[in-house]
């Protein structure tokens, strides 16, 4: 698959993903912003090695099926 046939599907993955519990807990948005602030944490730390690890799942030769998906899952999962 190449990156310009994936850029619409992983855009629309970025643009609908909400966090579990973002639902479910009053003020969350607002609690997980003064959480990382406190914190230190920068979210776009993980920026570039979310970058390389898309790359290399779309540049991947083949389909993507079920089985694909699950190991670019898995290697977010890891991500630093």
């Amino acid at each position: 698959m190449d990156r310009a046939a994936a850029a619409p599907y992983l855009k629309d993955v970025v643009a609908t993903f909400r966090m579990p519990l973002a639902a479910t807990l009053a003020g969350y948005r607002r609690w997980s912003f003064h959480l990382a602030d406190a914190l230190g944490y920068d979210h776009t730390e993980a920026y570039g090695a979310l970058a390389r690890l898309v790359s290399d799942f779309v540049d991947n030769p083949g389909q993507a099926g079920s089985d694909d998906v699950m190991r670019l899952i898995d290697s977010l999962g890891r991500l630093p």
